[in-house]
């Protein structure tokens, strides 16, 4: 009986060493395995390092190499290995002993590439940044051509490189009538009751008399309570810069500006920016813009909603900063004209896409007729845009 217990004991034992012995030979063979997988990507594939702390072994150099957007630049690396870990994007490469670095737009930033130089870990940090821009000299050229024509005081500027992360103004601060443009911070406080579950772009908002501009567009012919789309009325409200549009979305907001201006001021932070009373700045209405852009207001699915709403604006409401701008250059504009006893003026806010780099230009005024401001805003951005996009 002893020598039978004895062996059940031992046989247990047995199985389980088999057991554990064939566990450690699986993982064994498992690390292998993606060992092996890793030295062929990392023998055909090029990797980057994010940040020098992601480097394993001690950094003995560092050397910083700096190259601009649109730029090709080669940097000969002999007798270099690539030992990184993370993949590289596609526009740097090695080659033969050479690191290239080709950048487009929106490559701005910092890149460590790590490597072996004779056993030496070395690193090599490529700073990528758009080329520089004389915003003085650009600010004296706006100023000279309003100078010129007798309007500096008449006209209010902001320009925002989201690239470089710079801007300047010419009475940025100075109060003009905002006309249209302000409807932008009516439609992006939609957007954020959406973004918050309020209601949807499908929810509806019937057609009221009293609210309609006039019976001849295209919602003052509707007949009253008829029920539209949330949607339908940004549509019009954006794209063709409906009035109609306006005074209801303002009801359906809270039915007045007591309402809709704290709003302005407590949720969007821009002040002042207003449909009533009529005033806004240059530099207040670029904010409005540089946090839509960043999605800092709304979602980004709402912000390219409403970018997508802007850059589809019937032709005349692109007839503004677009016209000094490259037909392949893409832009998304909300435009604002007057022709009241009171006011007159014919103003474009923009973001422009452009080649090398994205940018504000905010261009507001007061006393300027039609023909005027059409010509000017298309002259003024003209100038922008040369000492930006390059």
């Amino acid at each position: 009986m002893k020598i039978f217990e004895t062996f059940k004991k031992n046989k247990l034992r047995c199985g389980c060493l088999v057991i554990l012995l064939l566990i450690t030979f699986l993982v064994t063979t498992l690390g292998l395995v993606t060992y092996l997988v890793r030295r062929v990507n990392l023998n055909n594939s090029i990797y980057l390092e994010v940040t020098p702390d992601m480097v394993s072994a001690p950094i003995t150099d560092i050397i910083t190499e700096e190259v601009f957007i649109n730029e090709t630049k080669t940097f000969g690396i002999p007798d270099a290995i690539l030992t990184s870990e993370s993949r590289l994007p596609s526009f740097i490469r090695f080659s033969n002993g050479n690191l290239i670095v080709n950048p487009q737009k929106g490559d701005n930033g910092e890149y460590f590439v790590k490597f072996k130089i004779n056993n030496v870990s070395t690193v090599y940090s490529v700073k990528v940044k758009n080329s520089g821009v004389d915003l003085e000299s650009m600010k004296g050229e706006l100023k000279s051509y309003l100078n010129k024509k007798g309007l500096l005081d008449n006209y209010g500027i902001y320009v925002k490189d989201l690239n470089r992360g710079v801007s300047t103004d010419i009475n940025g601060a100075t109060v003009f009538p905002p006309a249209s443009m302000a409807k932008m911070t009516m439609a992006i406080l939609i957007m954020r009751d959406i973004d918050a579950g309020k209601y949807t772009l499908d929810s509806t908002y019937p057609i009221q008399d009293n609210l309609k501009f006039n019976d001849e567009d295209d919602l003052g012919k509707l007949p009253n309570g008829n029920e539209v789309p949330i949607h339908t009325y940004l549509e019009r409200l954006i794209e063709d810069s409906n009035n109609t549009a306006w005074y209801h979305m303002d009801a359906f907001l809270g039915g007045s500006y007591e309402v809709v201006n704290p709003r302005t001021i407590d949720e969007l932070g821009v002040n002042p920016l207003f449909l009533n009373p009529h005033i806004g700045t240059a530099n207040s209405l670029g904010k409005l813009f540089e946090d839509l852009y960043a999605a800092n207001t709304v979602t980004p699915e709402s912000r390219d909603y409403l970018i997508d709403l802007m850059k589809n604006a019937l032709e005349w409401n692109r007839e503004g900063i677009g016209l000094g701008l490259p037909n392949d250059v893409e832009f998304a504009n909300k435009i604002g004209n007057l022709w009241t006893d009171a006011d007159v003026n014919f103003c474009d806010s923009a973001i422009v896409y452009g080649k090398n780099t994205n940018y504000i230009l905010i261009i507001m005024n007061k006393d300027i007729d039609w023909d005027s401001g059409k010509q000017n805003l298309k002259d003024l951005s003209s100038i922008v845009y040369s000492y930006l996009d390059k």
